[in-house]
């Protein structure tokens, strides 16, 4: 039983490192073990097919040794392949391509999900890492500035910020005390926010006249 156990790892090797890839590279959340297992069976399976047809073409090509057709030495095939497959399906998602696909022309509308995990990816990857922020804090006044990165999830981690001032209830502009770099905030403070384009430091003046 311990052999066939090994055995099935073996199989599954190219999809797990997919699946690591793929989760290592996006913001989608980790599935728990049975759904990791799952997830790199259908990597795994779609891995296997290709490296069946890329084995075929280059075995017209170049004639390959009998070595690499033994299963154990047939990860020269499936590992590159499944890493590739891991950076296509990133790439893929990150780029809300599949959705986009498939919400557009608006005749076929199958969809109008995107390939984030939730809207707060969505919105983030749309404005840009240098798009213009407004955080209203819970105990402070509001601090606005440039994003420079924002955290994985809605109440953990930190909003890196740059250029940052303090802004009040009227709407008045107070430097911070230091003339800081940066600026980190915690998620678990920020009771709303605000994005828009970034404008360059004397790009407003140039358009207005």
């Amino acid at each position: 039983m311990s052999g066939e156990i090994v055995h099935v790892l073996v199989f599954l090797l190219p999809g797990f490192l997919t699946v690591a890839i793929f989760h290592s590279l996006t913001p989608h959340r980790k599935p728990e073990a049975f759904e990791r297992v799952i997830s790199a069976l259908v990597f795994t399976i779609f891995i296997q097919f290709t490296t069946l047809i890329t084995r075929y073409f280059v075995s017209k090509i170049i004639e390959l040794p009998d070595l690499l057709f033994e299963i154990p030495t047939e990860i020269v095939f499936t590992l590159p392949i499944a890493i590739i497959l891991g950076l296509l399906s990133s790439w893929l998602s990150n780029n809300d391509i599949p959705h986009k696909i498939l919400r557009n022309p608006p005749w076929l509308r199958i969809t109008t999900e995107t390939s984030y995990p939730s809207e707060w990816h969505s919105i983030f990857y749309k404005h840009g890492s240098q798009a213009a922020i407004m955080l209203y804090l819970k105990q402070s006044y509001s601090l606005y500035g440039r994003l420079v990165e924002y955290p994985k999830y809605p109440k953990n981690g930190y909003f890196h910020i740059s250029q940052a001032v303090w802004v009040t209830n009227e709407g008045e502009p107070i430097p911070l005390e230091i003339n800081a770099d940066a600026v980190l905030v915690p998620a678990a403070e920020v009771k709303m926010l605000a994005l828009a384009p970034m404008i360059e430091p004397g790009r407003e003046t140039e358009e207005k006249s």
